[in-house]
């Protein structure tokens, strides 16, 4: 699947989730679907997790902000299933990923 330009108007349809800390090791396995950019070149990423939470992730984002301590202790925890040797890696980043979908719900709340 293609990353595919969309619109500013557009993504602000979907109510994201505004990332402006570092998720790199959490979204190893994820490809965005879409991307906004403007006058100065690229906004952001946009993520689907699943279950209705889309993630805005770059330089300007939009959308209901993620606290950057949560950002950090998410992908702390993605980055210690990187380096560890075990097998599994892909699955036990999906478990993350939905405990971190759980603390974004929170978010909304």
């Amino acid at each position: 699947m293609d990353t595919s330009k969309v619109s500013r108007k557009k993504a602000e349809s979907w109510h994201p989730y505004r990332v402006t800390g570092d998720l790199y090791f959490l979204l190893r396995y994820k490809k965005p679907f879409a991307y906004t950019e403007g006058k100065y070149g690229w906004y952001c990423n946009y993520y689907d997790l699943g279950d209705d939470i889309i993630l805005s992730v770059g330089v300007a984002p939009h959308g209901t902000f993620v606290p950057l301590p949560l950002c950090d202790k998410y992908n702390t925890e993605a980055y210690n299933i990187v380096i560890d040797d075990e097998g599994g890696k892909e699955q036990r980043m999906n478990q993350l990923l939905s405990k971190f979908k759980k603390e974004l719900r929170r978010l909304s709340k």
